[in-house]
């Protein structure tokens, strides 16, 4: 946790892989607003544990292409 109710999930750059970003999560009214979900999927789990511990949903995910709100 960076703060209350903002996580940071880090990207990382692996052997014969292209890199992931970092992943910002924040708490909102109603569940998690995920800004870059990574591309890679174990960047895409460490996303659906983090809600999964916090018992909430993901209301929105935001990327550098758009938006998709739930």
């Amino acid at each position: 946790m960076v703060v209350p109710g903002v996580w940071l999930i880090p990207g990382a750059v692996q052997p014969d892989r292209q890199p992931d970003g970092n992943s910002v999560i924040f708490a909102a009214p109603d569940g998690l607003v995920v800004v870059d979900t990574g591309r890679h999927p174990w960047h895409r789990e460490a996303i659906l544990a983090l809600a999964r511990a916090q018992d909430a949903a993901i209301v929105a995910i935001v990327t550098r292409t758009g938006t998709w709100i739930t």
